[in-house]
C-alpha cells in the first residue's frame, strides 16, 4: 500500500500481490481518504510505503499511527521524507515551490516516533547531496552524491527508512494463590476400605 504523490505503480518484483494507493480528493488514488482514516482492515498489510505523505501531512504522526495500525506484526514500514537540515530543506524556506508547504522531519524525531509505535528500523538509506538549483546529471553534481554516499555526510537531502513491526507476545501473570493450591492435595473426607457395603 502506498500513500503520498503517486508513482509509478508498476513493479518490476514479481511477488508481490497487490499494489493500492490512498490519496486525497485531488489525487488520481485508488483509494480516496483521510489522511488519518484509512479503510484498511488493522494488521492486515504486509508493507505500507509513506512516499513524502510525512513532509506534506497536516499531521505527520497520525499518518504515522494509521500507517502502523494497518501494518501486521512482522511487516514493513517504507518512509521516504526530506531531509529539513539538508540545503534542500533550507532552500524550500525561501522558495515558492510545492516545497515550501512541506513539514519535513528529522530522522531522529522519525526513529523515535516508530519505536513508540513498536517499529525497529532496519534499514536507513541517504542521497540528494547536490544543490537544489544544479542540474542533477552535471559531473560535477554527481561526484558530490558519490562522496555524500560514500562519507555518509548529514546534508542529505532525502532518507527512506525501513522500519519492521515488532511481534508483541502477550505476558501471561501467573496468580500466586493458585501457585499455593497447586501443592496440596485433597484430603478424603471416607476412606474406601471403612466402607462395608451390605450384601
Amino acid at each position: 500500500m502506498q500513500t503520498g504523490p503517486l508513482f509509478s505503480l508498476s513493479s518490476p518484483i514479481k511477488n508481490i500481490g497487490e499494489v493500492v494507493s490512498l490519496g486525497g480528493k485531488t489525487s488520481h488514488a485508488d483509494i480516496v481518504c483521510q489522511e488519518y482514516a484509512w479503510p484498511i482492515l488493522t494488521e492486515g498489510v504486509e508493507c505500507v510505503i509513506l512516499h513524502h505523505s510525512l513532509d506534506f501531512a497536516v499531521s505527520p504522526h497520525d499518518v504515522l499511527r494509521e500507517a502502523a495500525r494497518c501494518v501486521r506484526p512482522g511487516g514493513h514500514l517504507l518512509i521516504v521524507g526530506l531531509n529539513p537540515h539538508s540545503a534542500w530543506g533550507i532552500y524550500r524556506r525561501f522558495t515558492t515551490s510545492i516545497l515550501n508547504g512541506s513539514h519535513s522531519l528529522t530522522y531522529a524525531r522519525l526513529v523515535d516516533w516508530l519505536k513508540l509505535l513498536g517499529f525497529s528500523v532496519e534499514q536507513r538509506w541517504t542521497g540528494g547531496y547536490s544543490w537544489p538549483r544544479s542540474n542533477s546529471l552535471s559531473s560535477k553534481s554527481m561526484k558530490f552524491e558519490t562522496l555524500g554516499q560514500q562519507r555518509k555526510w548529514i546534508g542529505n537531502g532525502f532518507y527512506i527508512v525501513s522500519a519492521r513491526k515488532l511481534m508483541i507476545r502477550p505476558t501471561v501473570l501467573e496468580d500466586k494463590r493458585l501457585n499455593i493450591l497447586k501443592g496440596m492435595a485433597p484430603i478424603p473426607v471416607v476412606n474406601r476400605s471403612d466402607v462395608k457395603v451390605n450384601e
